[in-house]
């Protein structure tokens, strides 16, 4: 029994460090593990409109949680909203922990983020009001 014991203990132990440590990004709706790419500093790339980027955050437990997100630029900073945040896991991950990293291209970027609850100041950024359940969060430096 101790044997039994010994091996499902050791297989929990591989599995917990592959899931550490080795890259597995999100596909469309299925949310991933770590991000592989290239470490990129500055400002990400600008562009108009919405694009897709993958998110990464920093749970409690230690394995990376990673997901599709849309996000825009305004050349300064960029903006991700969530809607009915309270139902998903990252915004509480991040909330607890606000160092994030976000792909976009092939380029990784280590940020921290912040949410903002301005509502004037995001229906001025979206040029319309927002439904009281989406919550809009910033990247920083």
């Amino acid at each position: 029994m101790k044997k039994v014991v010994g091996i499902v203990l050791l297989l929990l132990a591989a599995v917990y460090l592959l899931a550490r440590f080795v890259p597995l990004e999100p596909v469309e709706t299925r949310p991933g593990l770590s991000l592989s790419g290239n470490p990129a500093a500055g400002i990400p790339e600008v562009w108009t409109g919405m694009q897709q980027v993958m998110l990464e955050t920093r749970p409690w437990y230690g394995i990376r949680h990673s997901i599709t997100v849309v996000a825009w630029n305004d050349g300064e900073r960029l903006y991700i909203p969530c809607r009915e945040c309270a139902k998903k896991r990252w915004p509480r991950n991040v909330m607890a922990d606000p160092r994030v990293r976000v792909k976009i291209g092939d380029s990784v970027y280590e940020r921290t983020m912040q949410r903002l609850d301005d509502e004037s100041f995001k229906a001025q950024l979206t040029g319309h009001d927002m439904p009281p359940s989406t919550w809009l969060w910033v990247l920083a430096e």
